[in-house]
């Protein structure tokens, strides 16, 4: 079904790819990941895992974490021409606090038929990522 978008007239060509499970990320900060304050050897909120520091070429540190990430792909036409977006979205980021709401965006996400009407979730997504950064053409 043709769904309006800020980018014009949208439809699924297939139904998302929704994958949830534990993914290396880098993050510059760390402070949300934690209980209290970061010290030499942090105690982590529930489900992060596998904690290391990196240092880059410059000096730089950054810090790596496994935590729960739950993977998006879209493929969809929007004015007659194909895309894709990927996106994830990671607990305790996006403001999903819990394993819990992240397994439920799953399910919704997951739910998305082609034939019906976008979902608000799968609309705020490509509204906000639509010839942006995770969007590929894919109609050369």
């Amino acid at each position: 079904m043709i769904t309006t978008t800020d980018y014009g007239d949208c439809e699924l060509t297939q139904s998302p790819y929704v994958d949830l499970k534990p993914l290396g990320q880098n993050f510059s900060t760390i402070d949300h990941l934690t209980i209290g304050a970061f010290g030499e050897s942090p105690e982590f909120k529930d489900h992060v895992e596998d904690y290391k520091v990196l240092k880059n070429n410059y000096g730089h540190i950054s810090y790596q974490v496994k935590i729960p990430t739950l993977t998006l792909g879209l493929t969809y036409k929007m004015n007659g021409t194909e895309y894709m977006i990927d996106y994830e979205y990671v607990l305790y980021d996006d403001d999903l606090e819990s394993l819990e709401k992240l397994e439920k965006l799953k399910d919704i996400l997951w739910r998305q038929v082609p034939s019906e009407e976008l979902c608000q979730e799968i609309l705020d997504i490509i509204n906000c990522c639509h010839n942006g950064y995770g969007c590929e053409c894919l109609d050369y």
